[in-house]
């Protein structure tokens, strides 16, 4: 059983490592897009 913390923490840790070596403004504003509608969706069902 995964929790949903952990699939978050893993999320997280696999975008830093793609934003680190490809440092694509690009992919980090989709990156930042992305969590954020992440956040609003955990909010909308929580």
């Amino acid at each position: 059983m995964v929790d949903a913390a952990t699939i978050i923490v893993v999320d997280v840790a696999a975008i830093v490592a793609l934003s680190i070596p490809l440092a694509s403004p690009r992919l980090q504003s989709i990156m930042r897009a992305r969590a954020m509608l992440h956040h609003r969706t955990k909010f909308a069902f929580h």
